[in-house]
């Protein structure tokens, strides 16, 4: 079949379905299908009618910039799901990646420095750095998932209980960086003083 005669057969029916009656048995999938949908707008609907600042431009603002910072996790995870495998670690490697790029980027005259000699490079270094080293692990992630044939949830859940045992030993460095140098200047003012 060509595409035309494809295009001309899919319209057929779509014309064919929405000429049929409205039958119970159609009013109920068309809720079940849009049953999210319907709940967010009956929630939205319900919560401008409680707090009427609830739909003011200053609100929406703020809705929007608090929930940002998910949407990508989101939207991967989502796609995840879709092909029928899912991400538990997406959480971890946020966590991870934005430890790094804090560590990276803290301020040259920061009390607790976790690299003292370190000029804080470019933000825009930082954000590729921390996408590669996300992508990276979702690559082994990956791999184990292609090549061996395991199921995603023991994969991502393993990576995740791997990056959750390497975020206190990252941290667990800069405390131990902070704690030696109270210790060493302490010692030198003692010693001068």
């Amino acid at each position: 079949m060509s595409k035309e005669s494809k295009t001309l057969e899919k319209d057929a029916k779509t014309k064919a379905a929405a000429k049929q009656p409205w039958t119970a048995q159609r009013v109920g999938d068309l809720i079940l299908n849009n049953a999210l949908i319907i709940i967010m707008v009956i929630a939205v609907i319900y919560i401008a009618i409680v707090n009427e600042n609830f739909l003011k431009p200053a609100s929406i603002i703020n809705i929007l910039a608090q929930t940002c910072a998910y949407l990508p996790v989101a939207l991967g995870v989502g796609g995840c799901i879709v092909l029928t495998g899912t991400d538990l670690s997406a959480g971890r490697i946020v966590g991870l990646t934005a430890c790094i790029s804090a560590s990276l980027l803290q301020a040259v005259d920061a009390a607790s420095k976790m690299w003292p000699n370190l000029t804080p490079p470019p933000v825009i270094l930082v954000l590729i750095l921390a996408m590669i080293i996300g992508g990276a692990i979702g690559a082994f992630n990956g791999f184990f998932v292609a090549k061996f044939k395991l199921h995603p949830f023991i994969v991502t859940l393993a990576t995740q209980l791997i990056i959750y045992t390497l975020l206190p030993l990252w941290v667990g460095a800069l405390l131990m960086v902070v704690t030696l140098k109270t210790t060493v200047s302490r010692r030198t003012r003692k010693a001068l003083g």
